[in-house]
């Protein structure tokens, strides 16, 4: 398997595993069943000389976080919207937590591939808005999580 879908499988299995989240796909779901859900699309693939022997790859994904705005509700006395800021950051953060972790980067090199070293995942800003989807709109939180990787390319 190419090496940027083992990355983005990882990413997926590790987002799904976290207490906060419902649902993850590994693409657009436009009617997700469960709240908060998070969308992981490939972004970007750059790749640049680094030696005679290893080229330097940047493997990218946009992690999208959502929550729905259209049900009219209050959690503990809380406002949606409100709620749904909270519940967001709260997914972000472990997100970043759990692909900050060694071990992350750790289980990049042990693809059966062989080839590939993860060097570091560069610090991820958030962006914060709003989306339409089927159901109406989604309160949403985008991340581009880029990982440097060494591709040997004598092997």
């Amino acid at each position: 398997m190419a090496i940027s879908t083992d990355i983005k499988n990882l990413l997926i299995t590790s987002i799904n595993a976290l207490s906060s989240t419902q649902a993850v796909y590994g693409y657009r779901e436009l009617n997700p069943t469960g709240w908060p859900c998070v969308w992981v699309v490939t972004s970007d693939l750059e790749g640049t000389f680094a030696t005679t022997a290893e080229n330097r790859r940047i493997y990218a994904y946009n992690v999208t976080c959502l929550w729905p705005l259209g049900e009219d509700f209050e959690k503990d006395g809380t406002p949606r919207e409100e709620y749904a800021e909270e519940t967001l950051a709260d997914v972000v953060d472990q997100i970043i937590n759990v692909i900050d972790d060694r071990a992350f980067l750790a289980t990049i090199n042990t693809f059966s591939s062989g080839d590939t070293v993860g060097l570091f995942l560069e610090a991820s800003d958030a962006q914060w808005g709003e989306i339409d989807f089927q159901k109406g709109k989604a309160k949403a939180v985008q991340m581009l999580i880029r990982i440097h990787t060494d591709y040997n390319t004598t092997t």
